[in-house]
């Protein structure tokens, strides 16, 4: 399962960002592929992103070509995007209590 961790430089107050992404989440849990996402920010720093866990290479590649990412890109909110792909070493993130596991099902 590959892991995708992407930070950029916030351009806007943290407020302004928690509305965009309250607004942008329901899109993400639609990914095909994603397991999860975790939406990170740093107001001190003024930097913001998300640590992402993928099925499979192809899921990632996908998410990475669509409409989402292409958006983010050249979204507004943000400066000096930064995208990396990692792999998972599962034993080790198993016995650390990382969440590998199936997403929690979701409220209708």
């Amino acid at each position: 399962m590959p892991i995708l961790q992407v930070t950029f430089a916030l351009r806007v107050p943290v407020a302004d960002f928690a509305r965009i992404v309250a607004d942008a989440a329901p899109h993400y849990a639609s990914i095909p592929g994603l397991r999860w996402k975790i939406w990170l920010v740093d107001a001190v720093q003024a930097r913001a992103g998300g640590v992402y866990l993928f099925d499979d290479d192809a899921s990632l590649a996908a998410y990475l070509a669509g409409p989402l990412a292409a958006r983010l890109a050249t979204a507004p909110f943000q400066s000096d995007l930064r995208v990396q792909r990692f792999d998972v070493l599962e034993d080790a993130t198993a016995l650390t209590r990382g969440p590998l596991g199936d997403a929690p099902a979701r409220a209708a």
